[in-house]
């Protein structure tokens, strides 16, 4: 598992530091929580091999069966004309192409799309509820790529798919992880891709976690949503 409790871009900056500070994600705290927050026109975070954990996120996904993300999100923008990216793993050939992707879609839902491995396609599966901006929503996407199931929840609420099982990924690093946008992001068109929110609790495992595990988790990020309202 890496959690993900130090945010930092892929100069290791603590301010979350972009080159135009118009596009510079930032720290902001919500009744004492410290949450990443993104706006439209922002690029994402672009975490280098140690900016995390050792030996980095980039390598997170290499030769491995599964791939488990959850996180707490509040969008905060209604712009819904183009999917914008949450997060997101690169192939080991092409930063352009998804290992592993969270977004927000152009019908307001939260989507998982991830690379199939014996095929050149990608698979994805869809939210069924839409995303209310300004509210906080507890996300678990997981892809199984040793069994070719799939499935994303949203507060508890779980949409599954099906696909052909192959195995493990590839063993070649992700060119590319981005938190809070497109893992084709540092590009003068990755800040298209930035969905206006905030974030806070993001972990990884490189899994499928266990029915009393995801429960545990999944109890662990509604509390924090309850410190972040004041509940």
């Amino acid at each position: 598992m890496v959690d993900v409790a130090q945010w930092t871009d892929a100069a290791g900056a603590a301010d979350l530091s972009q080159p135009d500070p118009l596009q510079r994600p930032e720290l902001v705290a919500i009744n004492g929580v410290q949450v990443a927050q993104f706006r439209l026109g922002n690029y994402g975070i672009t975490p280098k091999p140690t900016g995390f954990d050792a030996p980095g996120l980039v390598d997170f996904l290499r030769n491995k069966p599964a791939c488990t993300a959850m996180l707490l999100f509040r969008k905060t923008s209604d712009q819904t004309t183009t999917s914008r990216s949450i997060l997101g793993f690169s192939t080991g050939t092409s930063a352009a192409l998804t290992r592993f992707r969270v977004q927000h879609t152009t019908a307001a839902r939260y989507q998982l799309v991830a690379r199939r491995l014996d095929a050149d396609a990608q698979v994805s599966v869809t939210s069924a509820e839409p995303v209310v901006t300004g509210e906080w929503d507890v996300i678990t996407a997981e892809i199984d790529w040793a069994n070719g199931t799939r499935r994303i929840r949203v507060d508890g609420a779980e949409v599954t798919g099906v696909s052909p099982s192959h195995g493990n990924t590839s063993d070649t690093s992700s060119l590319r992880v981005t938190i809070g946008g497109s893992p084709s992001a540092d590009t003068a068109t990755s800040v298209s891709e930035v969905l206006g929110g905030q974030m806070v609790g993001l972990r990884f495992w490189d899994a499928v976690l266990s029915p009393a595990d995801l429960a545990y988790y999944e109890s662990q990020t509604a509390a924090l949503r309850n410190d972040l309202i004041g509940a």
